[in-house]
């Protein structure tokens, strides 16, 4: 995890980061739980969010998973469980 936290940085350092992480689901569900941990950047809810909602929808079956347990802390439980199901 810390190799690959410090492969993230570097690529974040990039000019065309957003456009990586968006064609990845990979990379996306990575760096929503980078935020969604505060590992090696600011911790942010809302970008996690996006990034593993992103990644959720192109398949990430872990950034999946990350959704309906940030949905379950928020009580959301209908979302949640829609979520899981799919």
């Amino acid at each position: 995890m810390i190799l690959l936290t410090l492969r993230l940085e570097k690529i974040t350092e990039h000019p065309n980061f957003f456009h990586a992480y968006i064609a990845s689901p990979l990379l996306s569900g990575v760096l929503g739980i980078m935020y969604l941990d505060g590992a090696g950047i600011a911790k942010s809810e809302a970008n996690a969010y996006e990034c593993l909602k992103q990644a959720a929808n192109r398949g990430n079956v872990y950034a999946q998973g990350r959704l309906v347990e940030l949905f379950y802390k928020k009580r959301l439980f209908t979302k949640a469980s829609d979520l899981a199901r799919r």
